[in-house]
């Protein structure tokens, strides 16, 4: 989960938007446009906790966040997509298979209707192997998201 959102600084020093727990990694970003349904938010893919890191500390889980611009000023987050359970697809109870692994990009549509959330795969870790990360084959996928609403 973000650590800080939309930091001020009375001193004039340029702030960042969000800052992000170094062990949840936050990749791929997009704006979204009006034609989503939600214009001038900026989405992002989280990849979720590895088992490598430091310590989070607030462990985020594979999903899709949601940042809101407010006006005049501020910033507003949520989660706008991820699994029943806290957790990879992998390690999700058998009824609630299907969702996330590791989300790493977020792109629009040209006609700005359909959001694509690329998910990585499943990733394991074993450090008793000579490379400690691998992956399942085929198990990458693209999502869809298209706004119906009015």
């Amino acid at each position: 989960m973000p650590l800080i959102v939309a930091n001020p600084n009375p001193n004039g020093y340029i702030n960042p938007v969000l800052e992000w727990d170094t062990n949840n990694p936050l990749d791929g970003i997009a704006w979204s446009a009006s034609n989503f349904g939600a214009n001038n938010n900026l989405f992002g893919a989280v990849y979720g906790i590895l088992d490598t890191g430091p310590e989070s500390l607030i462990p985020t889980w594979p999903l899709v966040l949601r940042i809101e611009f407010l006006e005049p000023a501020g910033v507003k987050w949520s989660k706008f997509m991820q699994n029943i359970d806290p957790g990879p697809n992998a390690y999700q109870k058998p009824e609630n298979r299907g969702g996330l692994e590791r989300p790493n990009s977020v792109v629009f549509s040209r006609d700005g209707k359909t959001m694509y959330v690329v998910d990585y795969g499943e990733v394991y870790t074993n450090f008793q192997m000579p490379t400690p990360f691998y992956t399942v084959g085929k198990s990458g996928v693209i999502w869809t998201i298209t706004y119906t609403g009015g």
